[in-house]
């Protein structure tokens, strides 16, 4: 445990220091091959579902709230299960929780009088479809969502999960998406992007900490999808040097990437 903890906390010190040293590359190098492999002093025996069994849990709402699909929890985990299990670990030790509700706000209602980041003044978290929240250290994955007024379902869970997933990643490490290496790349990427992707891209450039912190959290998750979508592709495009450094720091896929398609959900979809 000590000797993987110790592998993640330098992964931190690796986005703090510049990485084109032969220093730093043999560094990022020991500590993809620590993350890649299985974590030896955290039960060995179960695979990345029953990790993620023990990470999991459902809350459900009111008879009057909308009610989880059948299936859904499953198909978190599932979307899940693409991630390093020695990350997976991690987050086990520190106790961070994934909780699979019909709405955020059912999960936590402290959510109900907060704005969300990134959106319109007039939106709430009842119109968001994913959140990671540090002070419970919950990543919360809601099967519906508001439109407005309209309830829809939360057809993208999968792809919201990893993208909350990769921020508990980013918190419980020490934020290396804030650390001077990153945010250095962030800066000389966002400089070159042409007013077309800066549109596209709008999410991942918000002021202060947040452009950083969200590019990061989708980098890292697109790093364990199948099939990013466009504005993924761009991000990677766009953020090459951010992505450089994510993709020395971790892993490739550890199992092959799952992904469910909405026609598999028959007529809930």
């Amino acid at each position: 445990m000590r000797k993987s903890l110790a592998a993640l906390a330098a992964l931190c010190l690796c986005f703090i220091c510049a990485a084109s040293s032969p220093a730093r590359a043999r560094e990022l190098a020991a500590v993809k091959s620590i993350l890649s492999g299985a974590d030896t002093a955290f039960d060995q025996h179960l695979s990345n579902e029953a990790i993620l069994d023990r990470l999991i849990e459902v809350k459900p709402g009111r008879p009057r709230d909308p009610q989880l699909p059948l299936g859904f929890e499953d198909r978190v985990k599932k979307s899940l299960a693409v991630f390093p299990r020695s990350v997976l670990c991690y987050l086990l030790r520190e106790r961070c929780r994934i909780v699979a509700t019909p709405l955020l706000t059912i999960a936590d209602a402290t959510l109900l009088d907060k704005h969300p980041r990134g959106y319109g003044s007039d939106q709430t978290y009842a119109n968001c479809r994913a959140v990671f929240v540090p002070r419970s250290g919950s990543i919360i994955v809601a099967s519906h969502y508001y439109w407005g007024t309209r309830l829809r379902l939360n057809k993208d869970a999968a792809a919201f999960a990893r993208h909350e997933l990769c921020h508990a990643v980013d918190f419980y490490l020490g934020r290396p998406s804030l650390s001077p290496a990153f945010r250095t790349a962030y800066a000389a990427d966002r400089a070159q992007m042409s007013l077309v992707d800066c549109s596209l891209l709008d999410y991942y450039l918000q002021a202060g900490d947040a452009g950083p912190i969200e590019t990061f959290g989708q980098l890292l998750a697109d790093r364990y999808s199948h099939f990013p979508d466009h504005r993924s592709r761009a991000l990677a495009r766009c953020f090459v040097r951010c992505r450089g450094l994510i993709d020395r720091a971790f892993p490739a896929h550890t199992v092959k990437p799952v992904v469910l398609l909405p026609r598999k959900m028959g007529k809930i979809y």
